[in-house]
């Protein structure tokens, strides 16, 4: 054990022992896991106190690999036929899914709209015989973002409607299904989850091609598909694991592993990836879940990488909120991923900024003209913006948009990739009589002296919905425009 990797864990805490695979599955995956020889023991600790017939949902989504990796060792002949049975329910169930949805993956490629298969599809696009020994629930697609509203149109086009009615927004993927009568969904019933960006969790990086020229070609349900490189699957793999929800299956800590043993896996990308997107947090998590539950080796290259991050208190306190299920997180648990968030967008230094970081709209008898940019996909694109001094300013924000649409409606402010603050309004019963045109707030900030080499005075509005998560929704009506005040 290092000295980095010991401080690694001793700054996490609890949260380690919170992201652990419990023990109902932990015995299963140190079968998978485990060197020759070592399997048996482990799956015979399991057996000790598990029946196969009686297995959990997560339980069940291991006995395929556990199947796979115990096809030729020294177990009952009872236990080698049951877990035959359940690769061979996984291999049928997969199939039935994949290959009568590959009709929508051939018709995207025939349209040239690029795409990337993530998760559990990527491992079963390039790992031979993983249709059988990885259970998939959904596919995930990654559109870019230049051909986001292709994708979409060419999914609604072939009878795929969204899940929920609503797009994928900035930061949240959406489902897309065929529509069925309600419990009469069939076992071939699949969800496409489309992406708009690799990863929910951390910042959103605005330029994927490096991720896009490391990607890689594999084979899904017949179809040849993009997937990315082992070291982006690896990260992908923790980053969305940690965070699972529903009956929190640890599939991810198996496709961590998979990708960890590719050939092809590169640490220096993982260290790269977890500094720019600033997710250390959550990668050094799933490394030591694989070193100290599962004797998995990780570079020593990864905990360096992430160590800046675990030593950040914002950070860590976003984390404990995240690892528990989305229904039980507290409005505290959202204000540290808040500030988590505003520290990543901050570049990681202090911002100093007027005595409130968060404004409000007030009443404006300026009128909207041809100059005020409209909102496109929840955001509003400014240019020319930049102070004079080059470091500190004020810019006047107005903002206008039809009847009471506004109300307690947010707006992040980030110039040039700097968050600067956040606007609202608020409508009491005073403003709503008072004589208006428009709304307008002034906002004072500070540039950290390391973010002023290039720059371009871009400022982007960035609309949030009702969670103060952003909102990719078209706002029709809304006008903004701001001009730098000194």
């Amino acid at each position: 054990m290092s000295a980095l990797t010991s401080d690694i864990e001793r700054r996490l805490g609890t949260l380690l022992a919170t992201a652990r695979a419990g023990p109902d599955v932990e015995a299963l995956l140190r079968v998978i896991a485990a060197p020759k020889g070592e399997a048996e023991k482990a799956w015979a600790e399991w057996r000790k106190d598990h029946a196969i017939a009686g297995a959990s949902a997560r339980q069940w989504r291991l006995l395929g690999a556990v199947g796979r990796k115990l096809i030729d060792r020294d177990i009952t002949p009872e236990d080698r036929n049951a877990l035959a049975a359940i690769k061979r329910e996984i291999w049928r169930d997969n199939q039935l899914r994949i290959r009568n949805h590959a009709p929508i993956l051939y018709s995207l490629n025939d349209a040239g709209i690029p795409f990337m298969i993530l998760k559990g599809g990527a491992r079963m696009a390039t790992q031979a015989g993983a249709m059988e020994i990885r259970h998939a629930r959904d596919i995930d697609l990654l559109f870019p973002p230049d051909r986001l509203v292709d994708g979409l149109d060419a999914l609604i086009g072939m009878g795929l409607r969204s899940v929920s009615g609503r797009l994928p927004g900035m930061v949240k993927s959406q489902a897309f299904a065929r529509l069925h009568p309600p419990g009469r969904q069939g076992l071939d019933y699949l969800e496409i989850d489309v992406h708009s960006v690799p990863l929910r969790l951390g910042e959103r990086a605005s330029n994927e091609d490096a991720m896009w020229r490391r990607s890689m070609q594999g084979i899904l349900g017949g179809v040849p598909v993009t997937v990315p490189a082992p070291a982006d699957r690896f990260v992908h793999a923790i980053a969305h694991g940690l965070v699972a929800d529903a009956d929190a299956p640890v599939d991810w800590i198996v496709d961590a592993m998979v990708a960890l043993d590719d050939p092809d896996f590169e640490p220096r990308v993982v260290a790269e990836e977890s500094e720019r997107r600033r997710i250390g947090v959550a990668i050094a998590l799933g490394s030591l879940i694989l070193e100290r539950q599962l004797d998995v080796s990780v570079p020593a290259e990864i905990f360096e990488a992430c160590s800046r991050d675990v030593s950040r208190l914002s950070y860590r306190l976003e984390m404990k909120g995240l690892l528990k299920l989305s229904r039980r997180r507290s409005p505290i648990d959202r204000l540290f991923a808040e500030i988590a968030e505003r520290d990543r967008v901050s570049g990681r230094e202090r911002v100093t900024r007027s005595w409130n970081t968060s404004w409000l709209f007030r009443p404006s008898l300026r009128a909207p003209s041809a100059d005020w940019a409209a909102f496109r996909h929840g955001m509003a694109r400014l240019p020319g913006l930049m102070p004079r001094s080059g470091i500190s300013g004020r810019l006047q924000i107005s903002l206008a948009g039809p009847n009471r649409s506004l109300d307690n409606r947010s707006f992040d402010l980030v110039l040039d990739g700097v968050w600067i603050g956040r606007v609202r309004l608020r409508m009491t019963e005073v403003l709503k009589f008072a004589p208006h045109r428009s709304w307008s707030a002034v906002i004072s900030y500070r540039i950290p002296q390391s973010r002023t080499a290039t720059r371009d005075g871009m400022l982007e509005v960035i609309a949030l919905d009702r969670k103060k998560m952003p909102d990719a929704a078209d706002l029709p009506g809304f006008r903004v425009s701001a001009r730098a005040l000194d």
